[in-house]
């Protein structure tokens, strides 16, 4: 038997004392273990010098196969053989702080307004984790027959909520004097346990036969942590050592947290742009690849800085800023100047008039918000285009064609080369507004004065 299956087990049979048989019908059990380094122990026998990680979950399914929604990353980089020298982060959560952090990911702080409507509100519902359900759940036991016994928390009720972490950063031995002189378990470097048994809730009237009326939760819990060490020398070693642990309301409010979200979002394959000597000032400034940020955060930057200078008259710097990007944005047309294809099913796509495609921008006609939208158009044209034409059954529907609905039975090769060498045009237009835009000084100015509001 397997180390993580015995783990399991033996977690079950745990459960099984505090909780009765409602595990996996109105109690989720949610297990991690992991282990850098070198774990020996007698019970059961395990010898073991290596980076492990064993996740378990036990959850009630409801119709349409919907759960509870849980989450756990594990993160390590290790320097050298020694245990100590490794960098470890992870999180670990349920309920809405699943949710959020899921939601939110490596969202800065400043992102969070422009990613939920009541940035505010620990009730806001981007971040409810409570699903719907169009009947009240019915658990049965082994014989097919309804077991109330195992029913959802309803409410008036109460029932324990099990969490708890067990972490060790060194090095660790037990005796219980049943080895002799010799202990019972020896940890060196880095092991953490996990453990979660939460609740499932009920709220709703059964006699409503309504859809949607029975609305079903997990409590809301997270744990993270960050650790990093640097001990080669005994005069100039360092210890890092980060915790959060939280239930209910506060692991809700933790989770909206970047600080706390880092634990999850580290990436080991991406230096960041203060470490990296390859980055240039502008890239250093930015902390963000260039292409994203312009594309993607400063729109979200100029719709920041374009209500502040209409709420606050007295914020004469953001009224600036904005009149200077819109002053040097590049001349941008009213509707797109080339041909753009759309999808149509799975292997089709369509070919759109010039005269049918307008930018969409509603009352916002400023030159700054139209270049970014046109570069955001091209490009969300050419990525499609270049997912699509890798399908050898691929048909097209021509702008002539549009009001028949007919398509070719297959898109010729020769077209198929024309199709290529549009996407990778559609690319480069995209690009060279970009490139337009990394160069005013009025983006820079305004990037540095959206970062003081962080």
């Amino acid at each position: 038997m397997t180390r993580s299956k015995t783990m399991i087990i033996l977690l079950l049979a745990t459960c099984t004392i505090f909780s009765g048989c409602g595990l996996g019908y109105n109690e989720t059990l949610f297990v991690t273990k992991n282990n850098v380094g070198l774990d020996a122990d007698t019970k059961p026998p395990t010898l073991e010098l290596s980076i492990a990680r064993r996740e378990a979950v036990i959850s009630p399914t409801f119709e349409e196969g919907k759960t509870p929604p849980v989450l756990a990353s594990f993160s390590v980089n290790v320097s050298g053989l020694p245990a100590m020298f490794a960098a470890v982060s992870s999180t670990f959560a349920g309920g809405d702080a699943a949710l959020t952090m899921a939601r939110l990911y490596d969202a800065t702080d400043d992102d969070v307004n422009s990613k939920c409507s009541l940035p505010d509100s620990l009730d806001s519902k981007e971040f409810e984790s409570a699903f719907n359900l169009d009947q009240v759940p019915i658990q049965h036991d082994r014989f097919g027959k309804e077991d109330t016994s195992k029913k959802l928390l309803e409410p008036g009720e109460v029932k324990p909520f099990l969490f708890e972490t067990d972490t060790l950063f060194g090095i660790k031995a037990v005796w219980s004097g049943m080895t002799a002189p010799l202990p019972d378990t020896v940890r060196i470097g880095y092991n953490r346990k996990e453990f979660a048994l939460a609740p499932v809730t009920m709220k709703g009237n059964p006699t409503d036969n309504e859809p949607n009326s029975v609305s079903v939760k997990m409590p809301s819990f997270l744990a993270t942590i960050d650790n990093s060490s640097d001990l080669k020398t005994a005069s100039s070693g360092k210890i890092k050592h980060l915790q959060y642990f939280a239930t209910g309301e506060a692991s809700k409010l933790l989770a909206r947290q970047y600080g706390v979200r880092k634990a999850m979002a580290k990436r080991l394959d991406i230096i960041s742009a203060e470490e990296s000597p390859k980055f240039t000032e502008k890239y250093k400034k930015r902390t963000l690849d260039e292409k994203e940020w312009t594309l993607v955060q400063l729109s979200q930057m100029y719709d920041f800085l374009k209500e502040r200078s209409e709420a606050d008259p007295k914020d004469q710097r953001a009224i600036d800023l904005i009149k200077d990007l819109n002053q040097q944005a590049p001349p941008i047309p009213d509707k797109y100047d080339v041909i753009l294809y759309a999808q149509e099913g799975n292997q089709t796509i369509k070919e759109v008039a010039l005269s049918e495609k307008p930018l969409g921008l509603g009352n916002n006609n400023d030159p700054f918000k139209k270049a970014l939208v046109y570069s955001g158009g091209l490009l969300d044209c050419a990525k499609r285009l270049k997912k699509l034409l890798v399908l050898e059954d691929l048909k097209l529907i021509s702008s002539k064609d549009s009001t028949k609905g007919e398509t070719t039975e297959k898109i010729p090769m020769l077209k198929r080369m024309e199709l290529i060498e549009h996407q990778k045009y559609l690319e480069l237009q995209s690009q060279g507004i970009v490139e337009k835009l990394n160069k005013e000084q009025a983006v820079d100015n305004a990037v540095q004065y959206y970062k003081t509001f962080w």
